[in-house]
């Protein structure tokens, strides 16, 4: 029986890499989604879920920068902005403080 819910559970987590995405830099000033199974990471790579909260709003501030450098629609950058910016200000953020 546990043989079976491990298998299970790999190919949940397969199913799950196939649909995960990520943003790549195609040629200088663009950007790209593919498929996380097609990206290697950097071995300086951190996990988002050891990134402190000061780490991923420098990560935040980067991001930001080279997707307007890439010459991405003010819209998009606009969406990203406000969310972030409701990210950083919820009341749950704040209470912590």
């Amino acid at each position: 029986m546990l043989e079976g819910l491990a298998d299970a559970m790999r190919v949940i987590c397969q199913d799950n890499a196939k649909e995960s995405l990520a943003l790549t830099q195609e040629m200088e000033g663009s950007l790209a989604l593919c498929s996380t199974l097609l990206v290697t990471a950097s071995k300086h790579t951190k996990y988002d879920h050891n990134l402190t909260f000061s780490d991923f709003l420098y990560a935040k501030c980067n991001f930001l920068m080279h997707i307007e450098c890439a010459k991405w629609p003010l819209a998009v950058i606009d969406s990203f902005n406000w969310f972030f910016y409701n990210l950083e200000n919820h009341m749950l953020i704040q209470q912590a403080k």
